[in-house]
């Protein structure tokens, strides 16, 4: 797995603001042949808080700069390709509804040393938790280490 990262405080944005403090310091993206995700952290003692993260199947998928991953379709194994979870301490909730719709691209390759920035965005399904009908997105932008 790649381990990317970018620096500074900034926030995601969407209606999810009006539940979530979704503030962060680090976004931190992860590649693997089987799945890519982009998790939004902020410090929490010795360890990160995970605000947002936001993971694909993409076992079936060639990633190439530019290329969006419909996070709303079916994955290779039938399960829903993208998913949002959430690690905070004391957070109210951890896991997210369905996504209605969703996106997330990445803008540059996943090369050690580089920065990859990319997109996201989201709109959960109607239901009755929190999170439901709510959007959520975000530009990022995250240096491979060296």
């Amino acid at each position: 797995m790649l381990a990317l990262w970018g620096c500074g405080p900034q926030t995601l944005e969407g209606s999810l603001t009006e539940v979530l403090d979704l503030r962060y310091h680090q976004a931190q993206t992860l590649s693997d042949d089987t799945q890519v995700s982009v998790s939004f952290t902020t410090p929490q003692g010795a360890g990160l808080n995970v605000v947002l993260k936001v993971s694909a199947q993409v076992g079936d998928l060639i990633i190439v700069p530019g290329a969006v991953i419909n996070l709303a379709e079916a994955g290779p194994n039938g399960a829903p390709r993208g998913t949002l979870s959430r690690d905070v301490l004391n957070a109210p909730f951890h896991s997210f509804p369905p996504i209605r719709t969703g996106e997330l691209r990445f803008d540059g390759i996943f090369k050690r040393g580089a920065t990859v920035p990319g997109f996201f965005a989201v709109t959960f399904a109607e239901g009755s938790t929190p999170a439901s009908g709510h959007t959520v997105f975000g530009k990022f932008s995250a240096r491979a280490p060296p």
